[in-house]
């Protein structure tokens, strides 16, 4: 287990490292220009070419990438040409409501996920009007999806706020909602969480029908096989089958497309963000993108891969709790 690790965080390092350069590499490709965008479309070629030597624009490229390889080692993503702030302390205020965002979409994504699983695993009626509501929620476009919560929760039903973050007091974690519960603001807490509900469930809809596919199809599998024939010829239930004998035989199906899920989450959060109005790094990143921000966009695509690379690292730990046999094939190769 202790080799798998270690081989596994250094690979999770060397990706890292070649997700940068790649990032850095098309940064360097694309035809916006980082000067002019920084000194403006009216500057003078003096200020033009002052402002490429600032930028290290004339220095040879693998002088540049080792240069940007080290800034990110040390967390320092330039200065934002909109801001005029450092781009590192723009995402340090806005990541934590993205991070909670995240958090709350996957959390709702996996349960979702687990109980869609079972659901068509499940012999019934209930399985076709299960499959069938799976195949609506995977065809619904995600944009759609958060117009159409706006309107009927929002706007007809008045239930939910349509839009913000809610307010609260700083706190340690950054996560509102957690923040206002250690500060013993209950009404706060709740108006945190109402305004997180119609963007959570937006974000982790499609993810959690993914989820329920590998889930209920690894289920399916497994209660077909011999052992659970035997087990259900002795009397037990299909509840006690499964959570008893088939239920971590298929954990592993769900880890991995967690993960690749999760990857989707950060590929469509801006979206979601943006429709919302919720103060993330979504938000952040869709501002930079029209205002050709150059270091900003580059952080946070840096940012979001090194969550996603993380997340899957963490996501195969947790496959060889689940399934030890893993570590086993993996150090022996």
């Amino acid at each position: 287990m202790a080799r798998f690790l270690v081989r596994r965080i250094a690979t999770a390092i060397v990706v890292l490292l070649l997700m940068v350069a790649a990032i850095f590499a098309l940064q360097q490709l694309s035809p916006a220009d980082p000067a002019r965008a920084m000194v403006g479309d009216r500057a003078t070629p003096e200020a033009l070419a002052h402002a490429r030597e600032e930028l290290g624009l004339d220095r040879p490229f693998v002088v540049r990438l080792a240069g940007y390889l080290g800034d990110v080692a040390r967390g320092d993503f330039q200065i934002s040409y909109r801001t005029k702030q450092p781009v590192a302390s723009d995402i340090a205020s806005t990541l934590p409501a993205t991070l909670q965002l995240l958090v709350a979409a996957a959390v709702f994504a996996v349960l979702a996920g687990l109980i869609l699983g079972l659901l068509t695993a499940h012999r019934g009626l209930l399985v076709s009007a299960v499959r069938a509501l799976m195949l609506t929620g995977a065809s619904i476009p995600i944009f759609l999806l958060g117009l159409v919560f706006l309107l009927v929760f929002y706007d007809a039903l008045g239930w939910l706020p349509g839009s913000g973050f809610g307010t609260g007091p700083d706190g340690p974690t950054g996560f509102l909602t957690i923040d206002t519960l250690l500060h013993g603001r209950f009404d706060e807490f709740w108006n945190s969480l109402t305004h997180l509900i119609m963007p959570a469930i937006a974000l982790g809809a499609g993810p959690s029908v993914g989820i329920g596919r590998a889930f209920g199809s690894a289920l399916t599998t497994v209660l077909n096989a011999d052992y659970v024939k035997t087990a259900r010829l002795k009397g037990l239930s299909w509840t006690g089958i499964v959570f008893k004998h088939a239920l971590r035989n298929c954990l592993n199906s769900a880890l991995a497309m967690t993960g690749l899920m999760f990857g989707v989450m950060l590929g469509t959060v801006a979206i979601v963000e943006k429709i919302f109005a919720w103060p993330g790094v979504g938000n952040y990143l869709s501002i930079s993108i029209r205002t050709t921000d150059v270091p900003a966009i580059t952080a946070v695509a840096v940012v979001f891969g090194a969550i996603f690379i993380t997340l899957n690292a963490a996501v195969d730990v947790l496959q060889t709790f689940a399934d030890p046999r893993i570590s086993l094939d993996a150090t022996s190769k």
